[in-house]
């Protein structure tokens, strides 16, 4: 009787000792509120104007950025930012930057005929800049660019000349 009140006993401070040291833990481990983190993918739309290498402004622009968090990384952004303020501290400034910076690297004409291609610098640039931040870049899409109309009809203009140009030339050939 003597040995089963000696382990009731030791059990008792044992599991006293145990779930008082698991709660110090956990009360250094973890923040006094929790945060809810939505990990399904987040949307970001850019809209603004943007000029090309030759000058041309690009009137309207759309961007659609999908992504979302490095759950790695998750906690670390939600204590320096906040998820509230991930897409005004990081996200659109360097989406801005990035597009803005590369649509002026290049010519329209070269745009408007390598827009995918353009597409892809802009989508890799941003998913190193982003990454450093947590952020993990799904897609982008340029779902509009939009210039001047004196511009696009000359550019129309131009295509229709070069065209008739060469249906002349095949004429000429098959004559």
């Amino acid at each position: 009787m003597a040995v089963i009140l000696f382990l009731i006993t030791l059990l008792f401070v044992v599991f006293n000792n145990f779930t008082t040291a698991s709660n110090d833990i956990s009360e250094n481990l973890f923040t006094d509120k929790a945060v809810q983190a939505d990990t399904y993918n987040q949307v970001y739309e850019f809209q603004g104007d943007a000029y090309t290498k030759d000058t041309q402004i690009i009137n309207e622009l759309r961007l659609r950025l999908i992504y979302n968090y490095d759950s790695e990384m998750l906690p670390v952004l939600i204590g320096e930012t906040g998820l509230e303020n991930v897409e005004a501290r990081y996200i659109a400034p360097i989406v801005q930057k990035t597009a803005k910076d590369i649509f002026g690297s290049v010519t329209a004409e070269y745009l408007i005929q390598n827009r995918g291609a353009v597409q892809l610098t802009i989508e890799d640039e941003l998913i190193s800049q982003l990454a450093q931040y947590g952020i993990i870049v799904i897609s982008l899409a340029i779902e509009a660019l939009v210039f001047d109309p004196v511009f696009e009809q000359a550019m129309q203009d131009r295509v229709i000349a070069e065209q008739n140009r060469l249906r002349e030339e095949q004429e000429q050939i098959f004559r």
